[in-house]
């Protein structure tokens, strides 16, 4: 799916999974929408880590790296296309073809010079390397913002790739200035 941002969009914001959203695959995920449009969304979850290892490891697995030394894990980007790895990142690495950019500064680059770039210590400063990612089709987005479903917070580089994974959901609601545990599962609904 191709999808092209356009102004007031939410592209390089993330989306906080409230209290209502139970679905367990984004239950309390914080997810880097790194494309926004009337076509619909695509983004990455930043704080589910695969518990197989690191993504270096991983992609000495695949045949993509002779080495693994870098501890940051690999992640569950999304539910779809799993056998994909997709490299958010900060702007200073950039592959003309297979990068999106965001207004923010970071970039989302799906090649195996990417891998090869971050696995030689040639790619960016900042990475996250997930597999596979998340979707929306049409209006589901807004709709689910709508229902309570999202919280809409700043994409900021230490939520993403400096905060340990089991804090991201809460620091980006504190970054909100809203309390986790004063949360409800009922949020959204009156």
């Amino acid at each position: 799916m191709l999808i092209q941002n356009l102004p007031g969009c939410l592209t390089g914001t993330l989306l906080v999974a409230s209290p209502a959203l139970t679905e367990a695959g984004f239950r309390r995920s914080v997810v880097f929408l790194f494309a926004h449009s009337p076509d619909g969304a695509m983004g990455l979850i930043v704080n589910r880590a695969l518990r197989t290892g690191s993504a270096l490891r991983h992609l000495r697995d695949s045949g993509v790296a002779d080495v693994s030394t870098d501890p940051r894990p690999l992640h569950i980007g999304g539910p779809l296309d799993r056998a994909r790895c997709l490299l958010l990142h900060s702007d200073d690495y950039y592959a003309v073809e297979n990068t999106v950019r965001t207004p923010v500064g970071l970039g989302v680059t799906a090649s195996d010079d990417a891998l090869h770039a971050v696995a030689n210590g040639r790619g960016p400063e900042n990475w996250l390397l997930a597999r596979g990612h998340a979707a929306w089709a049409p209006g589901q987005l807004e709709q689910e913002l709508n229902e309570g479903a999202w919280l809409t917070a700043p994409a900021l580089d230490w939520t993403i790739f400096r905060c340990d994974d089991n804090l991201k959901w809460p620091a980006a609601l504190r970054g909100l200035g809203i309390a986790p545990e004063g949360l409800s599962a009922q949020m959204g609904r009156a």
